[in-house]
């Protein structure tokens, strides 16, 4: 399903992306503008050192 269509469904508009340390930062604000025109209100990012903050494993769901 598109982004649309997801958060066209939802009362909360958030999204958290979760992603490699390793992408460029041009990226990441690309994601969060194609998330903007899909309708989400609130994006948060959530950094690998929160991950290991919170004992996640990176790559796990």
């Amino acid at each position: 399903p598109k982004l649309r269509d997801i958060f066209d469904k939802r009362k909360d508009k958030t999204m958290f992306i979760i992603a490699a340390g390793t992408l460029r930062y041009k990226d990441i604000v690309n994601v969060i503008d194609a998330a903007r025109g899909a309708g989400v209100e609130k994006v948060g990012i959530v950094t690998e050192g929160m991950r290991r903050a919170a004992g996640a494993t990176t790559g796990s769901n």
